[in-house]
């Protein structure tokens, strides 16, 4: 078990120890920090210590992967190349949105359907209410009907 989380921890860490470029102006994401790896130096941020959700639940399965499939005493060796996959992270963050605002979308049809079914058990509730008060007066109609008539059955033998 100590060697899954120290893999995990490892994994981690090579996934969050990229130099970084960039110009300060060219950043859209909602939440970034830049920190000096040497220094611990914040060099930028953009709502830093706001809360929230990871970008990717990709990074997460990858050490999931690592530490189900590798050997704790193999060495793994991370080269540039695997780390300049800018172009692989960009097309995950862009599916990641689209597979947020469909789940949102879904989120809103489920909630709208549950509102329309609730609004329709209500009115059939209501309706079912109204049929068994009619259920009620004729079944009440009837008997005095049936009242009258042996009434008058028995009138018209005498």
């Amino acid at each position: 078990m100590f060697k899954k989380i120290a893999a995990f921890l490892l994994c981690f860490v090579f996934l969050f120890t990229v130099n970084v470029y960039a110009k300060s102006e060219n950043i859209s994401a909602r939440y970034a920090v830049a920190i000096d790896k040497a220094t611990g130096t914040v060099l930028y941020d953009n709502n830093m210590n706001d809360r929230a959700s990871m970008a990717s639940t990709t990074k997460i399965m990858t050490c999931l992967i690592a530490c189900e499939k590798l050997n704790f005493d193999d060495t793994v060796t991370i080269t540039s190349d695997m780390l300049n996959k800018a172009e692989y992270i960009t097309k995950i963050s862009e599916y990641d949105r689209k597979m947020l605002e469909k789940f949102n979308e879904t989120v809103n049809f489920i909630t709208d359907a549950r509102i329309k079914l609730e609004q329709d058990r209500e009115t059939l509730v209501t309706k079912q209410g109204e049929l068994q008060d009619k259920k009620s007066s004729l079944e009440l109609l009837e008997s005095t009907k049936k009242a009258e008539m042996a009434a008058l059955k028995k009138n018209a033998q005498q």
